[in-house]
């Protein structure tokens, strides 16, 4: 396979793009700090049901 150097440089790029994702805007890690901590908050909310749940139901899962 003929690689030229133009194509080999996309590569080595897409190899570094993985691996070291680009830097992201403020805006963005805002973005992403504000769904990660709504996640969080759903999560919390989902482990208290499902204790209430068992509270209910003490005796297994029946």
């Amino acid at each position: 396979m003929n690689v030229t150097p133009g194509q080999h440089r996309t590569l080595i790029e897409r190899i570094l793009a993985f691996i070291r994702p680009p830097k992201l805007t403020r805006e963005q890690e805002v973005k992403i700090r504000s769904a990660r901590e709504q996640e969080r908050v759903e999560n919390a909310y989902d482990d208290l049901r499902m204790k209430r749940k068992q509270e209910q139901r003490p005796f297994g899962p029946f």
